[in-house]
């Protein structure tokens, strides 16, 4: 009897060992071939037509017309921040953030209305942004800091093809940049970084980064880091203060949004950016995480910013 179940027990250890190598084999393969495979193919929706990509020309960042539409953009954001305050009445974490009819993003609307173009750049879904006047980058040198790139480098490579701007990417899940044509890799470098408060030897803080690659400035800051996004930030005002060293700011927000207190870590961190100087320009849900995994709470919003302190930097 004893020799049976000795047997038993073998053969169901066995069948779990050989389940758990073939999934571990399976994952590796993918994670190791097939998704760097796919991303590394130039997929059609990135062979953007030239005929499509023709902006308007550069406009004049000190024109009257430009000046007026920030002023009048300002006048909209204190009014649209005067009817959240009234609403919150100074208490954001007793706020049900998923009371009927409101979302905790509606509290903080697109306020500016961008002075030059308005263009999506990127792959459709998860991968795409927003940018404020990407004619301004056309014929200008102008540097981007991309925070989080993984497989996903549509961003990147239509802003590397339409654009003169160099591009210095930072990730620490992926081992090298991948997806990004030959004759376009010189102007994009690669570090195996995450972008965060330095605090770890993986890590690097923004301030950091500049001060090893030479840079006073950045044009366009990206940052998708999956809910490192906030500290890295606090962590950018404490160096600097309200004289934020970029011109746009590209931000996913991975709030985790299940009550009133979780809400206010939310609406503060919102504050801080509005103090900062930037006020929002567009945003847009993601709401692949409710989808897949069934679960409100994880709410996704990526954000596009101009720093109205340093509009005209282009």
């Amino acid at each position: 009897m004893n020799q049976i179940v000795s047997y038993k027990l073998f053969r169901y250890w066995t069948f779990i060992l050989l389940v758990s190598v073939l999934i571990v084999g399976v994952l590796f393969y993918f994670t190791h071939f097939v998704i760097p495979r796919l991303a590394s193919s130039e997929v059609n929706y990135l062979i953007i037509p030239q005929e499509l990509t023709q902006t308007t020309d550069k406009v004049t960042c000190t024109s009257d017309k430009v000046k007026e539409i920030i002023t009048q953009s300002e006048l909209v954001y204190k009014k649209l921040k005067h009817q959240r305050e009234a609403q919150v009445k100074g208490q954001p974490s007793q706020v049900n953030p998923w009371a009927p009819f409101i979302y905790p993003y509606d509290y903080f609307p697109p306020t500016l209305t961008c002075p030059f173009s308005l263009e999506r750049i990127g792959g459709l879904g998860d991968g795409g942004k927003w940018v404020c006047g990407v004619e301004q980058y056309a014929s200008t040198p102008c540097t981007i800091y991309s925070f989080g790139i993984s497989y996903e480098t549509s961003f990147e490579v239509e802003m590397l093809r339409r654009t003169t701007c160099e591009i210095f990417a930072f990730d620490f899940t992926v081992d090298e940049i991948v997806g990004i044509p030959e004759e376009l890799k010189s102007r994009i470098h690669f570090s195996k970084l995450l972008g965060g408060t330095g605090d770890s030897e993986n890590e690097t803080r923004l301030s950091s980064a500049m001060n090893f690659n030479g840079h006073s400035h950045v044009d366009i800051l990206k940052m998708d880091i999956e809910g490192n996004e906030a500290p890295m930030f606090h962590q950018i005002v404490r160096e600097f203060g309200s004289r934020l060293p970029f011109t746009q700011l590209l931000m996913e927000i991975h709030g985790i949004i299940k009550d009133g207190k979780s809400f206010g870590v939310l609406y503060k961190f919102f504050e801080k950016l509005e103090k900062a100087g930037l006020r929002s320009f567009r945003n847009e849900l993601n709401i692949s995480p409710m989808v897949v995994w069934n679960d409100s709470s994880l709410a996704l919003c990526e954000y596009s910013f101009l720093n109205i302190n340093q509009y005209c930097r282009f």
